[in-house]
């Protein structure tokens, strides 16, 4: 299991509200399977959102989403965790990815960015993407989000809701071991199939994106 850092949650919470985890569950597999990941045409493009900082201020972040290509060790994608990166030389073996750069504009001017590595799974007609999260390029967990496109708008869910997760602890529909949640591929698929993704995510989109640019 990964955890955040200080300097990354200040990050998540205040650069970019789109991409806030704060609730979210960690799990051992994926949606669906990383060696098949592929993009999804719908969100390839530049997105904007508004968002308040920590004090109030009314701020821009815009969010460049794109095929990932051929992973490099200086990659600075959030996904990866490991000590002394340039000396491992152990880049994330997996191709098909899609990285999602996050440029935030903050007060007095600054400007932050950041990005993270996904790939997309549908099922039934909702979408959903799995986060992979790793370590001297080993996937050890995979985060979870849920978004919508429709008419130039990107609607997401970035957050799993403890209390919803923990009643399906409470009902064996979710295992768990060490804060991982160990559900196979399968068993997550068939759980959202039959009953959405309001099973595990809030009603309400956690942010909505306009579409500012589609990549060709």
């Amino acid at each position: 299991m990964i955890t955040y850092t200080s300097t990354t949650a200040r990050w998540v919470a205040i650069v970019i509200t789109v991409f806030v985890m704060t609730g979210c569950a960690q799990f051992e597999h994926p949606l669906s399977p990383i060696e098949e990941a592929k993009v999804d045409p719908d969100l390839l493009g530049t997105w904007v959102v508004q968002y308040k900082d920590e004090n109030g201020v009314d701020l821009e972040a815009y969010i460049h989403i794109g095929e990932a290509g051929a992973l490099d060790p200086d990659d600075n994608d959030r996904n990866i965790r490991i000590e002394n990166w340039r000396d491992r030389h152990a880049p994330f073996p997996y191709k098909g990815l899609t990285r999602i750069v996050c440029v935030s504009y903050e007060a007095e001017g600054k400007l932050k960015s950041e990005s993270w590595l996904a790939f997309p799974t549908k099922i039934g007609k909702q979408r959903f993407a799995s986060v992979p999260m790793s370590q001297d390029g080993e996937v050890v967990s995979y985060y979870f989000w849920r978004y919508e496109v429709s008419n130039d708008q990107l609607k997401i869910w970035t957050d799993t809701v403890d209390e919803k997760v923990d009643s399906l602890l409470e009902k064996q529909r979710l295992t768990r071991t060490d804060s991982l949640i160990t559900n196979d591929t399968a068993s997550l698929r068939n759980l959202l199939e039959e009953n959405g993704g309001d099973i595990l995510f809030a009603e309400a989109p956690s942010n909505t994106l306009k579409r500012l640019k589609k990549s060709n």
